[in-house]
């Protein structure tokens, strides 16, 4: 586990780290539908003002998502959107 569930500090303030499996046990019958890495390309551009272009936002959002879902890119992702439902 990442951290061993411990925190970081960054630019968000206190980040807590969560094993995917520790969120299912916050209630009796949660289960994991699907697990999503985000922020994978976003942070690598360096010219600021680019980023606030449309055009470039629209592209890295297409890039995202498109590889969102692929393992060795949640892997590098700054951030896991976990998605939980009950059973």
């Amino acid at each position: 586990m990442f951290l061993n569930g411990g925190h970081i500090a960054n630019t968000f303030g206190k980040v807590t780290i969560y094993d995917h499996i520790e969120l299912t046990q916050w209630g009796k019958s949660l289960e994991i539908v699907q697990v999503l890495g985000l922020q994978i390309f976003f942070g690598l551009q360096a010219n600021r003002d680019e980023m606030n272009e449309d055009k470039w936002m629209t592209s890295v959002l297409k890039l995202e998502m498109e590889m969102s879902e692929l393992e060795a890119f949640k892997g590098i992702s700054l951030f896991h959107h976990v998605f939980l439902r009950k059973r």
